[in-house]
């Protein structure tokens, strides 16, 4: 496994941020309620201060089994896309049609957005598919932070239109040096889909806290089932994931605390054997009770978040 941290005094000294806040991030999570779904069982809608009415903003998202770190979840067997529209809200749609189970819960990641990053700490930016980028069913990014750096782990998540309701996995191409995305179930990208990407330092850390990047095998020496750990160890953090190679499959995956061995693990939402071999890129922001009863993931997290 490969890690990289860099403790909060090292992001925020490189940042600038506008007074409007554009450039804050901020990580949650969010769960699914009769109140956030409405008319619309397929999705469910944000409410954060830094998504409301703003549709340029990059959501990226990882399904997450237990946020409360008990024995009780909700499985929701779907791979998901973010979209923003109802009220001018961004909201977590099922990309299979089907409801979202009430109770099923998201950690949900604000990057920041394209630009506001100094050199090295990275950024979020949006990614749209073309006829120009798609070989071999795979859809080739393009951009300066990325080009030539395979040893980044990125994050990505489906906004909007969709073909597929797998996983998506973000690859590197040794040849041209450029990272790829395709869908885990090996259905071809087409011109016209958008998807978030972040790369390097999504997030900037609380006081005292880091962000933890690691890239994770799983094969049948760490496969239990329909699980496969992660290194992360802190019950605080909030985990991301996206596939890195590996396939075909088409189980949606999600993050779990498993309480016995004191560890966040990726799983099955479906219950299916875990998939062997794939790799994983995984990114922890790691939080801290700043005001007695919440967690925050930014130095603004207070000021940020209702």
């Amino acid at each position: 496994m490969r890690f990289g941290i860099l403790g909060a005094a090292a992001l925020v000294g490189a940042l600038s941020l506008p007074a409007d806040g554009a450039a804050q991030s901020a990580a949650f999570v969010h769960t699914a309620t009769a109140a956030n779904q409405g008319a619309y069982p397929d999705r469910t809608v944000l409410d954060h201060t830094l998504l409301n009415g703003r549709s340029y903003a990059l959501p990226i998202v990882t399904q997450v089994w237990n946020p409360s770190l008990g024995d009780l979840g909700s499985y929701n067997p779907s791979g998901i896309l973010v979209a923003y529209g109802l009220d001018d809200r961004w909201q977590i749609v099922n990309r299979n049609g089907g409801a979202i189970p009430l109770g099923a819960s998201f950690n949900v990641l604000i990057p920041r957005p394209e630009g506001s990053a100094a050199p090295g700490v990275g950024a979020a930016f949006l990614h749209v598919s073309s006829a120009g980028d798609i070989v071999d069913g795979r859809t080739y990014l393009s951009h300066p932070g990325m080009d030539g750096d395979g040893g980044l782990h990125p994050l990505a998540t489906h906004a909007n239109a969709y073909l597929s309701a797998s996983e998506l996995i973000l690859g590197f191409d040794e040849t041209p040096e450029r990272w790829w995305i395709r869908y885990a179930d090996d259905f071809a990208v087409v011109p016209g889909l958008r998807f978030h990407v972040c790369f390097g330092y999504c997030g900037t850390g609380a006081t005292g806290s880091a962000t933890i990047f690691a890239h994770q095998i799983c094969s049948p020496a760490n496969i239990s089932g329909n699980t496969c750990p992660s290194p992360f160890l802190d019950p605080r953090a909030l985990v991301f994931l996206t596939v890195d190679g590996g396939g075909p499959f088409s189980s949606a995956l999600g993050i779990w605390w498993d309480p016995i061995q004191l560890r966040w693990e990726l799983f099955t939402e479906d219950l299916a054997p875990f998939p062997s071999p794939t790799a994983f890129h995984l990114q922890a922001t790691h939080l801290k009770f700043e005001d007695g009863f919440e967690l925050g993931g930014t130095d603004a997290w207070s000021a940020t978040v209702p």
